[in-house]
């Protein structure tokens, strides 16, 4: 959407500079291009628009995940991809999960599934999560690594992890 913001300023410059050339000139004539710089004009706005139009689409194309839930036993994914609803199922042993603690820009807590038959891995930000107790159900061993992570650092701990300290 940047893009297009930006490409949308270009173009109205361009055109606000030849309008404010046109109500310079004493007789209301329009530029002149030089022979090439027209064409040439035409050729860079005409990529640039080119260019918005494929950032534009590249979004609406792509996975985009809506749910993740379990459901009899089953990890179920559901979303839509290049305007296609789907739904996958994938049994919780065949589900690999990992707690990931990066720190960088910032420090993140990251839960990561992956389905060994797709490949993929989603991402759950697990900071201020309001899920936790599903997360809990779904990988206890991950998120009991995640609940002593915050013991050790000192960080306010959320009642659903409390109870997988307590336990043996």
């Amino acid at each position: 959407m940047a893009a297009l913001a930006v490409a949308a300023l270009f173009a109205g410059a361009v055109f606000m500079r030849m309008r404010v050339e046109v109500w310079l000139r004493p007789d209301g004539a329009l530029p002149r291009f030089a022979p090439g710089e027209r064409r040439a004009t035409l050729c860079v706005m005409g990529f640039l628009v080119a260019a918005v139009a494929l950032i534009a689409i590249v979004p609406a194309l792509s996975r985009h995940q809506d749910l993740l839930f379990v459901e009899d036993g089953k990890l179920v994914e559901t979303g839509c991809h290049m305007f296609n609803m789907y739904r996958y199922e994938f049994e919780l042993a065949d589900v690999k999960t990992k707690y990931v603690y990066a720190t960088g820009k910032g420090e993140k807590h990251l839960l990561h599934i992956m389905p060994r038959s797709t490949g993929r891995t989603t991402r759950i930000t697990l900071k201020a999560n309001p899920w936790l107790d599903n997360l809990v159900a779904v990988a206890p061993t991950e998120m009991g690594k995640y609940a002593q992570k915050l013991a050790e650092k000192g960080d306010e701990m959320p009642a659903e992890l409390m109870r997988l300290l307590r336990s043996p």
